[in-house]
This record gives structure tokens, sequence and C-alpha cells, in this order.
């Protein structure tokens, strides 16, 4: 309706109302910015706030997505400071918001008249990739950012996937000292829609509390993982754990089935490190004698001569897997015969 309107023309009452509702709107944002706003100055660096560098990272509009420039020596310095002086502006930096009058406008906008929208430009102000580069400069400070613990907590409900990325890393790096941190990892970030930010989550609460109980049972909630690449290092660390259990067996058997041949190679490693407890999936690994891969046919073959006289079940498949084509194979199955069935003569 508004674009037909303007097209043929506002009449000037019209007009007038829509200026009123506009400069209203906006100053009702800059009183809310006064009212609401941070009661502390913001963090200095070279005299000047947190928010004037994150204007200074400028950037381009490329088809409607903000694409950053390179930024200059000063700015890129402001927001890779690895010292801890630089703690406080890197802090203040993933507390950043798009400012009011920003978002206002950018509401505002699609309804207003053409020609009162094109009077209220949208601003860039790039403050995700300003997190972006303070998350990166936190997690080099390794155990010094404990301090920033707070706000990297707060990071792991960021709407842009790569900050909850970066900011669950981030805590891993700082350690112990994020002790705070495991229930918003556990309980949200393991539940994350992205599965780059579930395995962020994994390893980090691993390097801050990896004996805690919360944590451990975590690692069996992630053995159903709907992404196999979470699967995989779930089982990764319950086996560096010596926690052995059936859900983790049922989880390799499953992957000793994915249709990429690599990731049926990495189960069968995976499988080899739990030893003779590998008992409990011998039929499984059998089925992988006639695997289409020979690499996966031979390292099975290993790995059952590794679980013992338990895998005696596969001497028929090992008889059969002597004619293979693949030497590797074929050098395998004599090897595991041996130990399998003692009793055979190659």
């Amino acid at each position: 309706m508004f674009e037909s309107f303007s097209e043929r023309g506002m009449n000037q009452p019209n007009k007038k109302r829509w200026i009123f509702v506009a400069i209203v709107a906006l100053a009702a944002a800059s009183a809310a910015f006064f009212v609401f706003g941070p009661s502390k100055p913001e963090p200095l660096y070279q005299s000047r706030p947190v928010s004037f560098w994150i204007e200074q990272m400028g950037g381009r509009r490329v088809q409607g997505s903000f694409v950053p420039l390179p930024p200059n020596d000063e700015t890129w310095k402001a927001f890779s400071r690895t010292n801890q002086d630089a703690l406080p502006f890197l802090i203040a930096t993933l507390k950043a918001r798009q400012p009011l009058r920003d978002v206002l406008v950018a509401r505002w906008r699609p309804i207003l008249p053409r020609k009162i929208a094109a009077g209220l430009p949208l601003r860039d102000y790039p403050v995700e990739f300003a997190k972006a580069s303070a998350l990166f400069a936190i997690s080099r400070m390794g155990p010094n950012a404990r301090e920033a613990v707070p706000a990297l907590i707060n990071a792991l409900t960021d709407k842009q996937t790569r900050i909850r990325h970066a900011a669950a890393d981030a805590l891993g790096k700082v350690g112990p000292a994020a002790m705070n941190a495991l229930p918003a990892l556990v309980v949200r970030s393991l539940k994350d829609a992205d599965f780059q930010v579930r395995l962020a989550a994994l390893d980090s609460s691993n390097r801050i509390a990896p004996d805690e109980q919360r944590f451990l049972s975590s690692l069996s909630v992630s053995l159903t993982d709907k992404h196999k690449a979470v699967r995989f290092r779930a089982a990764e660390l319950l086996l560096a754990k010596n926690r052995e259990s059936t859900a983790l067996f049922l989880t390799l058997t499953g992957l000793l089935r994915e249709p990429d041949a690599r990731d049926r190679w990495h189960a069968i490693e995976l499988l080899r490190k739990a030893g003779p407890e590998a008992a409990v999936v011998v039929p499984a690994l059998i089925e992988r004698l006639k695997d289409e891969n020979n690499r996966v046919r031979g390292l099975a073959a290993i790995v059952l001569g590794e679980v013992g006289p338990a895998a005696h079940l596969a001497v028929p498949a090992m008889r059969e897997a002597l004619k293979d084509e693949f030497s590797n194979v074929r050098e395998a199955a004599a090897e595991t015969l041996k130990k399998i069935a003692p009793e055979e003569r190659q």
C-alpha cells in the first residue's frame, strides 16, 4: 500500500505525519540509549572507545551482505591484543550491540515511504566481525582470560553461529578456570543447532572438567548425536577415559556401516583402542572383512586378531580372507588366524 501510495506522491499532511513519526521514533531511541545505556564508560584504546574502533573496521555491501574490508594496522591491533590490559576492551567488544538507532531504522525503513526511507540510510556497524576478532584474541590468552568467562558464557547464545563456536572454543582455552561455564556448555551448547558448536563444546568441556560427572553423562548423550563427527568425538573421549559401555559399542557398530570408507576405517581404529573389550562387536568386524575397501578389510582382520580367542567366530571368514586379491588383507588374515585359532597351520 505504501509503495503505490508513494509512487502517486503523498499529500503534504501525510508527508508531515510520516516525518513526525520517524523523528519521534529516533528521538525515543536516543532517549532510551541515554536512560538504559551502559552506565560505565567504554574501555579505551588510543584514547578511543570500543564503538569507535568497531566503526573503523569498515566494509561494503555485496548483494545485500556486509563484507568487511581489511582493517588498518591500528584497528587490527585494537582487537588482537593479548596482554592483560587489553582484556577489559575485548570483554566490552563481546558485549557490544548494534546501535539502537540502527536497529529502529532497519525496522522502520521497509514500511516508510521511499522518499523518507531514503533519508534514513543503514549504517555499516560490523559488530559481528569485531566480536570474532576479540574472541580469537581471548582464546590466545588462555587461563589469563578467566575474567572474560561471564562474557564468553553470554556469547554462547549469540545469533551468529561463528560467534557461538568461537566462544565455546575460547572457554576451553581458559581451561579449569572456566568451570562456571560447564553448565552452559553441557546443557546449551551440546544441543546447539550447529554440529561444529557441539564439537567445540565437547572439546572445551573436556579441557575444563574432564572427570566431572555432568560432562561424562553428556558424552553418553552425544553418542546418539545426529552428526557423525560428534558421535566419533564422543566415542574417542570415552575410550580415552576407559569408559566402555554398551552404548559406546552400539555407536561404533553403526559407524562401521557409514558410506564413506574413511569413516569405517576410523571406527575400526577406535575399536582397536578398546582391545579385548571389542569382543562384543566381533560380528560387525566380520562383516568388514567383505568391505569394498581393502584397507578397511585389512584393518578389520588386524583388530580381530588383537581381540584374541574371543574372536573365534571369525575363523571361517578369516580363511576366506586368505584368498583376498590384496596382499595386506591376506597377510593380516594369516597373522590373525594364529591368534584366534592357534591350532590352524597355514
